[in-house]
């Protein structure tokens, strides 16, 4: 009925519907096999299973269950259809659906990640800007003026911007790849990587506030360093969470939750590609050039603002239509009738 949640007896559905769901599995497994009557037989399964799995969705809140029914029937749908969606539809899937959707359920861990690594990052600085002993300790007098009167600055602008930005996005693209390649052990090296990042910002801040050189450092750094910085952590904090789902799976089975989120990590590594391809144009581009300080800077926070809206703009939509952003898991309709 319409409008009304009835609740169901789980164990009495499972119990019910069980050799139904264990055809439906066997006649997949053999679909280049079947007969006419069994392909006849695979579509009204999957039809009666698809509407199983949203009486399960609606009514009886078991998420064991509702992975389980949700991969048959996707399953399923892909030997009826016997066909995949035309590229350019997995294309607009993935930027629309897959990639926002796990940075954004991945949200609170990103906003833990990037505060603790600013304040790491802030401590360091202050420390080397008030402390003439550690300044010693990092260099002599003139290597300290070199760095920061010429080669902070110059590193920006002594190669082409084209191949510049190149070896910026290639080296910023293997660090996010390396940090969530980390978590499958447990994402334990993830927070040493991004003190050290934190720590060597920190320290280059430091020497540049020393020689009153602050604002070269922010100006320099932020119109390319937001975006960049904003991606690191996002797959520092997909890393880590998906090494905390082999400690806490929740009522599903570890090996299950595991597998269905290292797929959705994967959209990270995959969708961090262009977002530091962006930063690195910015980079070799807009970093180094003659435009006023506030125009590189501005542009800087409007790239990071155009990406964080995407996120939750997209993230929460996707999210609240109940996607994971799996790789391998369209989205599950019953067929109308």
């Amino acid at each position: 009925m319409s409008g009304q949640n009835v609740q169901v007896d789980i164990d009495a559905f499972i119990a019910a519907h069980r050799p139904a769901w264990d055809r439906l599995d066997h006649l997949v497994k053999h679909r280049s096999s079947l007969t006419g009557a069994e392909v006849d037989e695979l579509v009204d399964l999957y039809q009666r299973v698809a509407t199983h799995l949203s009486i399960v969705r609606s009514s009886a809140h078991d998420p064991m269950l509702t992975g389980r029914l949700s991969a048959l029937v996707a399953r399923a749908r892909s030997a009826v259809t016997g066909a995949h969606a035309p590229a350019w539809r997995e294309f607009v899937r993935f930027f629309t659906v897959s990639f926002p959707v796990v940075a954004y359920r991945a949200r609170w861990w990103w906003l833990a990640t990037s505060l603790a690594s600013i304040a790491v990052a802030w401590v360091f600085g202050a420390w080397v800007a008030g402390n003439p002993d550690v300044q010693a300790a990092i260099g002599t007098p003139d290597e300290i003026t070199q760095l920061v009167e010429h080669d902070f600055a110059d590193y920006y602008s002594e190669n082409p911007a084209a191949s510049f930005a190149g070896r910026v996005w290639t080296n910023n693209a293997w660090v996010s790849a390396q940090v969530i390649i980390y978590a499958v052990l447990l994402g334990l090296p993830i927070p040493y990587v991004l003190f050290q990042n934190a720590a060597n910002v920190g320290v280059s801040g430091g020497l540049m506030a020393s020689r009153d050189k602050l604002d070269i450092f922010f100006g320099l750094i932020t119109p390319h360093g937001l975006l960049e910085l904003t991606a690191v952590f996002l797959a520092a904090a997909v890393g880590m969470r998906l090494g905390w789902t082999v400690i806490d799976p929740g009522p599903r089975r570890r090996t299950e939750v595991l597998a269905e989120q290292g797929r959705a990590v994967m959209s990270v590594a995959l969708g961090l590609v262009v977002v530091l391809f962006v930063s690195g144009l910015i980079e070799a581009f807009v970093t180094p050039s003659p435009l006023p300080t506030w125009a590189r800077v501005g542009i800087g926070v409007l790239a990071e603002a155009a990406f964080l809206a995407y996120v939750i703009g997209f993230g929460r939509r996707a999210a609240l239509a109940a996607e994971t952003g799996d790789l391998e898991r369209a989205p599950d309709v019953a067929p109308a009738a």
